[in-house]
């Protein structure tokens, strides 16, 4: 699949915005991913378009087809879509505790024709009360999981394979990252490989990619 096409055809749909900023102040994630939802893909055209590119290649470039992948808080899937039509083969299920974004995502999905990708409405810490086997997951994608503790990533542990991977972007300074790349690994992880992408005028944003530990 060609990223930049993909994106090229996603932006027509969802031309930059920077709407969603407003809504950046809601304490409560879910109220505030609910009210943005309809704004998120033009925030995130304009604000981290490149960012977006890299990591939707990495993905593409990392995970192999034919394999079971979780996005854990997938908002509107605009990476996991694109994934999801490079590996035709996978199985991918997203998750995000708003519904607005669940329904903006399926809606991505009939215009796509993606088969391959289902989503649902769950937050990281009702994951247990899905429909979905202990050691099922080849791969699980969770961005900022510095938001959400360290719960997550217990309940991570026990949805990957034995091989199962952890695929998570940090960001932050060296000294940010490192602390919460530690705490990562006191759950149960271990570092496989980096890949660092420049966030515009933000902080290097830490790609960490984790894998189980055998027990």
């Amino acid at each position: 699949m060609d990223v930049d096409a993909y994106f090229a055809e996603e932006r027509a749909v969802c031309p930059p915005n920077s709407f969603y900023g407003v809504f950046l102040s809601c304490k409560d994630l879910t109220v505030r991913y609910n009210m943005g939802a309809a704004f998120y893909d033009g925030w995130i055209f304009h604000s981290f378009a490149q960012a977006n590119h890299d990591t939707l290649q990495y993905l593409i470039e990392t995970i192999p087809d034919g394999t079971d992948v979780i996005d854990a808080g997938c908002g509107t899937c605009l990476l996991t879509a694109g994934l999801a039509l490079a590996k035709k083969d996978s199985r991918i299920i997203g998750y995000d505790r708003s519904s607005q974004m669940i329904g903006a995502t399926r809606k991505r999905i009939n215009r796509l024709g993606i088969t391959n990708l289902t989503v649902h409405v769950y937050a990281h810490h009702d994951l247990p009360n899905a429909d979905i086997q202990e050691a099922s997951a080849d791969y699980i994608i969770s961005n900022s999981v510095e938001i959400f503790g360290t719960e997550p990533l217990q309940i991570y542990l026990k949805l990957l394979k034995p091989e199962g991977h952890l695929i998570t972007d940090i960001c932050g300074d060296a000294s940010e990252r490192s602390k919460i790349g530690l705490a990562i690994s006191e759950c149960g992880f271990e570092k496989v490989r980096e890949s660092v992408i420049q966030y515009r005028s933000l902080p290097v944003a830490y790609t960490y990619f984790g894998k189980k530990r055998h027990r």
